[in-house]
This record gives structure tokens, C-alpha cells and sequence, in this order.
């Protein structure tokens, strides 16, 4: 990602909705060719006059009628510089959900993300000297250094930590109701109900060769495996 102050020189508008809408800028260096696609040209036009000192920042791309940057991940007036952070999350992008909007999102949800009683020995967290969840998953979403990009940094390593623990947990827990599910309908009221409900006119001594009636779904809804 590269970061420059530039002049607007001019708008190349789409001559058919295919095509991007097309912005020439340059500097004391040379030019460059801003590339944006979508429907809101006459947006950027308007927001983004010929004349115009903007700072871009973005991926720069080496093609055959020369650098271009297709849809600056950052475009503001140069009193505005302080709005582009020096390191920043990516997040992945599909058709229709830019990466900045995911960003957003993100963001949004961090913020509305409470502040949780801490479920791990306090000893241990001093020693590994892990950070507390909420800060680390502020930490993650908005580094302040390069060092904070690194998988081995404590706040990476105590939410891989956590989410593993709780992987280990779920699969504990249901585990542990798969048990006491199986066990109920074998021995308890369940399985006492689905062996009457076969008809009266089945011998008895023939009704592990027939399956069981489908349960309703739920987190315990298990089949019961008849029995001969």
C-alpha cells in the first residue's frame, strides 16, 4: 500500500455502465490513473473536483498505459490526512462487500462488544502475559505497530488460545449430552414411549430389525438403536 499527494487533473466518465470511471491525478513525480467501478461516478466527480488536492492511499499497479490504482482504499482532502492510519487491519472482500465496509462492520460490532468477566487463571495470564480478551480483540482489530501483526504477539496468541479452549468445551458438552441423551431413550421415559409406539400386532422379538421413529430436532435428539 502506497500513500501520495496528488493533484486532479481530469475525469475520464464511462461511455457504456461496463466500464470504470476513470480520474488522471498527479504530482511533482509523474501521473497515475485512479480507477473506480460502479454506478456513482457523478458522485466522485462531485466530490472530487478537477483542481483538487487529495491524499490517496491504496495498491499501485504497473500496467501498459501506465501506474494506476483501482479504488483508492483512502481518498481525503490533506486536512484530513490524520483520517488514514499508518497500520490498518484487512479484511477480505467479495462483489458487492468492499473490504472497507467489512472494516466497518467490524468496528461497529467491537464496539458494541461487552466487557466480560475473565475465565482464565490470572496466574497464567501473567505469566504468558496475555492481555485481557476484550482489549486483545481491540489490539487485533486496530494495531499500533508491527509488531502487533505478528502471530506470535500476545494478544494474537491469547484469542487463538481462547478459541480453541472453547472449541475443546463444545465438543465437551455435547459429548456429554450425546450421553445423557442415548441414555435416557434407552432407559428412561422417552424409551419406554417409542417401544409402545410400534403397532400392537409386531412381535416384540422382531422390533430391532425395524427403525425407530424420527425425533424431534433439538440439541439432545438422538436415534435410539433398538435393541434385540
Amino acid at each position: 500500500m502506497l500513500t501520495f499527494e496528488v493533484t486532479i487533473d481530469s475525469h475520464q466518465p464511462a461511455r457504456v455502465k461496463s466500464q470504470p470511471l476513470r480520474m488522471r491525478v498527479s504530482d511533482e513525480t509523474g501521473f497515475m490513473t485512479l480507477v473506480f467501478f460502479g454506478r456513482f461516478g457523478d458522485q466522485i466527480e462531485q466530490r472530487h473536483p478537477v483542481g483538487a488536492r487529495r491524499i490517496i492511499s491504496g495498491k499501485v499497479e504497473d500496467r501498459d498505459f501506465g501506474r494506476q490504482m483501482v479504488h483508492p482504499d483512502y481518498m481525503v482532502a490533506p486536512d484530513k490526512r490524520d483520517e488514514i492510519p499508518q497500520l490498518e487491519a484487512i479484511y477480505p472482500a467479495t462483489e458487492g462487500l468492499p473490504a472497507r465496509r467489512v472494516r466497518t462492520f467490524a468496528l461497529e460490532a467491537l464496539e458494541k462488544a461487552p466487557e466480560l468477566p475473565e475465565w482464565q487463571d490470572a496466574a497464567w495470564l501473567k505469566q504468558e502475559r496475555f492481555p485481557a480478551w476484550r482489549e486483545a480483540l481491540a489490539r487485533l482489530h486496530n494495531p499500533e505497530t508491527e509488531a502487533d501483526l505478528a502471530p506470535t504477539s500476545p494478544h494474537v496468541r491469547r484469542l487463538a488460545y481462547d478459541e480453541l479452549l472453547a472449541q475443546q468445551l463444545a465438543m465437551a458438552q455435547r459429548k456429554a449430552e450425546r450421553r445423557n441423551g442415548t441414555r435416557a431413550l434407552h432407559h428412561g421415559r422417552l424409551g419406554t414411549v417409542l417401544w409402545r409406539s410400534y403397532p400392537s400386532t409386531i412381535d416384540r422379538r422382531h422390533k430391532h430389525t425395524i427403525p425407530p421413529p424420527p425425533l424431534p430436532a433439538g440439541p439432545c435428539a438422538h436415534r435410539l438403536v433398538a435393541r434385540p
